[in-house]
């Protein structure tokens, strides 16, 4: 439980120090905004959902990217 948080937490943060919006997050990820809403709150995780490696990676690629973009 508290790892998923603390992905979360880490994907918010991230996101809001970059300047991106749920939205623009998810397009550059190839989620839905709600994909990434989810994560952020750790919902994903509950009713047996859960985060697909690829999703994650796609995720961090795209944080990666428009953090050496600025």
């Amino acid at each position: 439980d508290t790892v998923k948080k603390k992905l979360g937490y880490t994907v918010r943060s991230e996101r809001e120090r970059l300047g991106l919006s749920q939205s623009s997050l998810a397009e550059r990820a190839g989620v839905s905004t709600r994909t990434i809403s989810d994560i952020e709150t750790a919902n994903l995780f509950e009713d047996d959902r859960q985060i697909a490696l690829r999703t994650l990676r796609e995720l961090l690629s795209a944080l990666k990217e428009k953090e050496h973009s600025d």
